[in-house]
């Protein structure tokens, strides 16, 4: 993600700064343009933004107040498991099924969080994503089947079981090289499956028949379909269709695979699950603060050398302190309106890696708003020493225009993003949609009024001294 959007950056650069110039003149030369005027969002504007910075400021004291509160309610239960270690299960339904009810069968878990997840093709109400804290003294595997097998107890033959159809076809050239009578199968599967469920399976009925004296057999897969990119055993890749080649006459071959066809249909279907244990999302805490401690002091340093002054770097993190505050508390007050705002596709949203990348992109995003009014602030101040409330009042409305038409192609790009994302990117998503809007006001109504306040307050030090 950050590898891209450095790269988009830098091509948005290149695109703005040479290719719309080079499009410009060489219309220009070539007759396309003769006039050119530009419309605005906006009219010239004469609000006083300054006179309202008072209630601006109480409303949004007010807000992260709330915000912090619902935080500390919720308590590490509002962290994903990438930064406190814990399970992730994908569950399937046959039938469409209630976030409330899922989430209430499964409030045993730890921290637990239920999303629903819109597949297409799929009924709603059918896929949702599990995702809860580790117990005590369990983690991995152990946590893992833990929450599988509560996920079983209470839900059972409504989940989605594995199937699996097999008919007879040609043992593949690989295999017919090694000697002994061998048989093989074409095995299709509704969903896909890897390589190493296969072989679990067929490994158990090996070893309970040569347990039992009755039989023994090797056996060999290979994809039904070649892969280029498939590597073999290790390979964690899922497929549809496999060849089996068992080491067995075709009677005994079709018993074993009934055998598995029943098992199979026994277990449930879990699409996808991950653990990560509580020292690596130890890890992953400190290296996110540490990301967010050194993206502020950057700022900061830029500011200060770009504006020659540092009242400027304290004023735009201030806003963005306040973006992001703002945008946390939201995600925590998430778990009280999801019941509400499920047509909103508002879940309880917990904080992880993807919440971090929209921390970390919503305050490049407002500081790129809050440095244009800082830069117009500092043209209408000229060489004056002292900076007014006219003079912010005049920077804002210049720029007014332009920060909502910034704002609003963003928000476009970013609630499509939300709503047709899918699940992976839902809570990224979310993140961006509160950050984009909470930056444009930041950069309006924070910034400017305590860039005001600084800056007075230092210039009257400086004549006191």
């Amino acid at each position: 993600f950050a590898i891209i959007l450095i790269l988009g950056v830098l091509f948005s650069m290149f695109a703005a700064i040479y290719v719309s110039r080079a499009i410009f003149e060489i219309s220009e030369k070539i007759g396309l343009i003769k006039k050119l005027s530009m419309g605005r969002i906006v009219g010239d504007t004469k609000i006083d933004f300054v006179g309202m910075r008072h209630i601006a400021i109480a409303c949004s004291i007010i807000v992260i107040a709330i915000g912090l509160g619902a935080v500390f309610f919720r308590g590490s239960g509002m962290l994903d498991i990438d930064f406190v270690g814990g399970v992730m299960v994908e569950v399937v339904f046959d039938e469409p099924q209630k976030t409330a009810t899922v989430r209430e069968e499964l409030s045993e878990l730890p921290d637990l969080s239920v999303s629903d997840l819109k597949v297409s093709g799929e009924k709603p109400g059918t896929r949702f994503l599990v995702n809860a804290a580790n117990k005590p003294d369990m983690e991995g595997e152990e946590s893992l089947q833990d929450a599988e097998s509560l996920i079983n107890e209470k839900f059972g033959d409504v989940l989605k079981h594995y199937s699996m159809t097999f008919v007879p076809t040609e043992v593949p050239p690989t295999a017919a090289q090694t000697p002994g009578e061998k048989t093989a199968y074409m095995l299709e599967f509704p969903e896909k499956v890897n390589y190493d469920t296969l072989s679990t399976y067929l490994q158990e009925e090996s070893t309970r028949l040569a347990n039992e004296g009755i039989l023994s057999y090797d056996f060999k897969f290979s994809l039904a379909n070649p892969d280029p990119e498939y590597t073999g055993k290790s390979d964690g890749r899922s497929y549809e269709d496999w060849i089996a080649t068992l080491g067995l006459p075709a009677d005994d071959a079709e018993k074993v695979l009934n055998t598995i066809q029943s098992k199979l249909a026994a277990t449930t279907y879990f699409p996808s699950s991950s653990t990560i244990g509580s020292s690596v999302a130890s890890q992953t805490q400190t290296r996110a603060i540490l990301a967010l401690t050194l993206a502020l002091i950057a700022i900061v340093a830029y500011i200060w050398w770009r504006f020659h002054g540092v009242v400027f770097g304290i004023a735009a993190v201030v806003a963005l302190v306040h973006d992001v505050l703002i945008t946390l508390g939201l995600i925590a007050i998430s778990k009280w309106f999801a019941p509400f705002l499920e047509f909103l596709q508002i879940y309880e949203f917990k904080i992880g890696l993807p919440v971090l990348a929209a921390f970390l992109t919503i305050i490049g995003y407002s500081l790129n708003d809050t440095i244009v009014v800082f830069d117009r602030i500092r043209e209408v101040r000229g060489k004056s020493p002292n900076l007014t409330g006219p003079m912010i009042n005049k920077s804002v409305n210049e720029t007014l225009s332009r920060t909502l038409l910034t704002s609003l192609t963003t928000l476009f790009v970013v609630v499509v993003l939300y709503f047709f994302g899918g699940a992976g990117i839902h809570t990224f998503a979310f993140t961006l949609v509160i950050g984009i809007i909470v930056g444009t006001y930041s950069s309006i109504f924070i910034a400017s009024p305590v860039l005001l306040f600084l800056y007075n307050r230092d210039q009257k030090q400086q004549d006191k001294g």
